[in-house]
């Protein structure tokens, strides 16, 4: 439903409760005061004062609705497509990736926001190369821009930047300071719970690794949406 349908309704609305009330409070008055005399009642009046309301209303909704409101960060955008290009010399504040949690290190923000999707990223993930059980828990003890909540992304949130993350984009013209590689995801792959997804970043495939069994892995940490599992 269009904002513009949306207003029509409430108006309509509106007048229909106005209509109703103005009824109800007319038979009541009469039926108190029989002796009112009926040259004072003007039947149009009280209809003239609710469409001079309804008008005031009107225009207040079509400032509102003429004003461009930012809701990046305030919402998921899952359904559009961002620009993340035209953004900063640093890759920050595009329409898509915002840069947030400034600290004495990185005063342009320790983190990124994804407009799109609403995720928080660690935007300086250190260089570590762990199993998974301890990737678990090296992202809960990240704390960007003194922030906590971070976890291991599942393997959609890491897809979810893809193609954004081209080689190009990385570093140093994006918002994220990434090395190409393999990375942990929290999912666990479905055929064989000792294995876990892993994503890469350049040439952007998704394979599985075992959990402990395995060569270390990166890790990019992510705050906010689905977390990770227990599964051994």
């Amino acid at each position: 439903m269009s904002a513009q349908t949306q207003k029509g309704l409430f108006c309509v609305v509106v007048v229909c409760v106005a209509m109703v009330f103005m009824m109800w409070e007319g038979e009541g008055s009469w039926a108190k005061d029989k002796e009112r005399p009926k040259a004072n009642f003007n039947p149009g009046q009280p209809f003239t004062e609710i469409f001079s309301q309804i008008g005031i209303l009107n225009d207040k909704l079509d400032d509102l609705l003429a004003k461009e409101v930012d809701l990046r960060g305030l919402s998921q955008n899952w359904d559009k497509q961002l620009d993340s290009t035209n953004g900063d010399a640093n890759g920050c504040n595009s329409d898509r990736f915002t840069c947030i949690f400034p600290d004495v290190n990185h005063p342009d923000g320790a983190a990124v926001r994804d407009n799109e999707t609403g995720l928080v990223w660690d935007r300086f993930p250190e260089e570590v190369f762990l199993n998974w059980r301890d990737a678990l828990g090296w992202c809960g003890r990240v704390e960007p821009g003194r922030r906590k909540g971070f976890h291991l992304p599942t393997l959609e949130q890491l897809q979810s930047l893809y193609p954004l993350l081209r080689e190009d984009l990385i570093e140093p013209n994006g918002p994220f300071r990434l090395l190409p590689g393999t990375y942990w995801s929290a999912t666990t792959n479905a055929d064989d719970p000792a294995f876990a997804e892993v994503w890469q970043f350049v040439p952007f495939v998704s394979g599985r690794t075992h959990k402990v069994n395995s060569l270390p892995t990166r890790i990019f940490c992510v705050r906010g949406g689905q977390t990770y599992d227990r599964l051994p």
